[in-house]
């Protein structure tokens, strides 16, 4: 037989739902913090690259700024 659910057991299960749902909104915040940072990690290194890869060109300035707007309007016309 099924042994009757007390509200004690009740009460003990509804706290250990809202303890596991405050954990995760933690482990939630935890995950948006590293994704920011991550994020700035990648266009800094993007930066750097683009940086590194300018400074040993043979290109001028005006063509390197061209290739770079160019590239720029094709990224978002592929993001759509």
């Amino acid at each position: 037989m099924a042994k009757k659910l007390t509200w004690q057991d009740a009460k003990k299960k509804m706290k250990k739902g809202e303890d596991e749902l405050s954990k995760l909104l933690d482990q939630k915040e935890a995950l948006d913090i590293k994704i920011k940072k991550q994020e700035q990690s990648n266009r800094e290194a993007r930066a750097d690259y683009l940086t590194l890869l300018a400074s040993q060109s043979t290109k001028s300035d005006k063509e390197i700024e061209q290739w770079l707007l160019q590239a720029q309007s094709y990224r978002k016309e592929g993001d759509d």
